[in-house]
């Protein structure tokens, strides 16, 4: 089995795909992660990407498939399953994931999107707050810091410059402008299922398992 997970950022997509690879026995297969392992193999590609992080430039889009297909075939002898995270983002990328999976004799993925309230997105994210003593994650809408022997270090908690709300609705805005169409694409072939993020995550993780035993 493969799958194609999306979900905007504070719909809990990377706890669901621990849980996802632990219970299915995929390989989680993240383009962020393709990129760090090639810049640090410091391979041809590897090389190539770092130059254009180091410039500041987005990565093309064959550039990135070409990353995932070496991923691809570095595991080939000890997997064939995989959860796809970050790949595809774009129209191009979809074509290129199906030729992928053809070449590789791998089953086309499952296509789920995690979809959760703006709202309730806005709370999660910009109500974290990080310890700067123990490093423990808290968020000041949902957990009170006291409430979990916090307060015990007095000390500050900190709220990083990417969870604060100007910065999470760009952030959100941008996930939508770029994932809508590439969502829009599957659903017309019929093959996306759109699942409620909210709730607890054992709740999102039983509706996953409806679906995908539903396809499989």
């Amino acid at each position: 089995m493969n799958l194609v997970l999306f979900g905007p950022p504070g719909a809990g997509k990377g706890t669901q795909s621990q849980l996802i690879c632990e219970h299915f026995r995929l390989t989680h297969l993240s383009t962020g992660d393709c990129i760090r392992a090639a810049i640090r193999a410091g391979t041809p590609l590897g090389k190539s990407v770092k130059e254009i992080v180091e410039r500041g430039e987005l990565i093309p889009d064959e550039t990135v498939s070409e990353l995932v297909e070496e991923v691809i075939s570095q595991n080939r002898s000890t997997s064939d399953s995989y959860l796809f995270d970050g790949y595809p983002r774009t129209l191009s990328q979809i074509g290129r994931l199906e030729e992928i999976c053809e070449k590789y004799n791998l089953t086309n993925p499952v296509i789920v999107a995690l979809e959760v309230p703006e709202s309730v997105l806005m709370l999660r994210i910009t109500g974290r707050r990080i310890c700067l003593d123990c490093k423990n994650t808290f968020n000041i809408y949902m957990h009170h810091p006291e409430q979990n022997g916090c307060d015990v270090h007095q000390c500050r908690l900190l709220q990083r410059a990417d969870d604060k709300p100007e910065t999470v609705r760009e952030r959100l805005r941008v996930y939508h402008s770029q994932t809508e169409p590439v969502l829009h694409h599957y659903e017309m072939l019929g093959r996306l299922a759109r699942i409620n993020g909210s709730g607890a995550t054992e709740e999102v993780f039983e509706r996953i398992q409806t679906i995908l035993a539903e396809t499989y």
